[in-house]
């Protein structure tokens, strides 16, 4: 009999190559302000400062697939209102070039070694910490990565052990 993580992984497989996607120009700071306000209870029940900064003139037209724009948003955001015990959780809209604009959620959470660095978003890779519970299946940076890739985007992190992330 095939464990769940088995018929997680199959349904993954086959959904990958199956998905509709519904594509259209949007705003990446609709979907940032509507998946910010979905956690700002959370982080305000942890004490945490909590902050949305979108530069003014930003041009940040993409084009994607809005509900999975905002999975992969909400998922970098919980994941970093879960691990933050203290200090800060943001999220930036940041535009490096005219070509370019990225999400970065930045928070002051406990940081991830660079050897678990690599295994982030790979298949049912989990990272361990003392942090409440560590729950979850290892499936949403994956999937994350799936979906940025299908838009011809790219996701990473920088972080540093005890000092926070930035996806």
């Amino acid at each position: 009999m095939p464990s769940n993580s088995e018929n997680i992984a199959s349904f993954i497989a086959l959904s990958k190559n199956s998905m509709v996607y519904q594509m259209e120009e949007e705003n990446l700071s609709g979907a940032a302000k509507t998946v910010f306000n979905e956690f700002s209870a959370e982080a305000e029940r942890k004490g945490l400062v909590y902050r949305l900064e979108i530069p003014q003139g930003i041009k940040d037209k993409v084009y994607v697939d809005y509900d999975r724009l905002q999975e992969v948003i909400g998922n970098l955001l919980s994941n970093a209102v879960k691990y933050t015990i203290k200090g800060s959780v943001t999220v930036k809209l940041v535009q490096p070039n005219k070509k370019r604009v990225r999400v970065e959620i930045v928070d002051t959470g406990v940081g991830i070694s660079k050897e678990e660095q690599k295994k982030l978003f790979q298949k049912f890779q989990r990272i361990e910490t003392n942090v409440g519970k560590t729950t979850g299946t290892g499936l949403g940076l994956y999937i994350s990565k799936l979906i940025v890739e299908k838009f011809n985007g790219s996701i990473g992190v920088e972080s540093d052990v005890g000092r926070g992330s930035t996806f």
